[in-house]
C-alpha cells in the first residue's frame, strides 16, 4: 500500500500536480486501518482470528424446512447482522458445522481478540434434577447441584480432596441423605 502511495505521489508530480492528488482515497484509509490494526495488535495484545459462523437447522419437509430459515434469517436480521444461506454447498457446510475442528467452507472473517470474545458463550451448566440429593455448589453460578443418582447411566461417585478438607463428612452427608430419601435402599 505504501508504494501504491507512493508510485501515486510520484505520477501526480509528474502531470504537475500536488503530490497528494496522486493518492486515492480509499487508499488511504486503507493504511489509516492497516496501521489502527498494527497499533491493536503491538500495543493493546490483541490477536487476529479467522472466523466462520454457522447454523444448521433442519426440517421433516422442505415447508418446514423453509419456515426454519426464515425465522433464523428474521432473529439475525433484528440484531443487524448479515445471514445468507448456502444453497450449494450442503456437504461442506454440514461437515464444517460437526464438532471435527476442520473447516470445510472457503467462509472466514478477519476478527481481533476483542470482537471474537463476543462469541464465545458465558453460561453455564447447570445440574438440578426434581428429587435429588445435594451434591454441592456449582462453582461459577453458585446453584445447589441436586442428582438423583438412580436415573445416572453410572451412578458411582468419587469424593477427591486433600487431608482435613470434610471428605468423610462428604460421604457420610450423602449416605444420610440417601437412607432418608431412599430406605427401602
Amino acid at each position: 500500500m505504501q508504494k501504491e502511495k507512493g508510485d501515486g505521489m510520484v505520477n501526480a508530480v509528474r502531470m504537475n500536480l500536488p503530490a497528494y492528488m496522486g493518492v486515492r482515497y480509499e487508499l488511504t484509509n486503507q493504511i489509516e486501518d492497516a496501521e489502527e490494526l498494527l497499533d491493536n495488535l503491538h500495543n493493546y495484545n490483541q490477536k487476529i482470528f479467522k472466523v466462520c459462523i454457522l447454523i444448521h437447522t433442519y426440517g421433516r419437509n422442505n415447508a418446514e424446512l423453509d419456515e426454519r430459515v426464515q425465522q433464523i434469517c428474521n432473529t439475525v436480521q433484528q440484531q443487524t447482522c448479515r445471514f445468507s444461506p448456502i444453497p450449494f454447498e450442503q456437504c461442506a457446510a454440514m461437515n464444517s458445522v460437526l464438532p471435527l475442528g476442520k473447516k470445510w467452507l472457503a467462509l472466514e472473517r478477519t476478527l481481533l481478540t476483542v470482537n471474537t470474545a463476543i462469541y464465545v458463550p458465558f453460561t453455564t451448566q447447570e445440574l438440578f434434577q426434581p428429587g435429588g440429593l445435594y451434591e454441592g455448589t456449582n462453582a461459577r453460578s453458585k446453584n445447589l447441584i441436586m442428582v438423583n443418582r438412580k436415573l445416572l447411566p453410572a451412578p458411582a461417585g468419587m469424593v477427591l480432596g486433600m487431608t482435613g478438607f470434610g471428605k468423610s463428612f462428604a460421604v457420610m452427608q450423602m449416605m444420610a441423605g440417601i437412607m432418608l430419601r431412599w430406605p427401602e435402599d
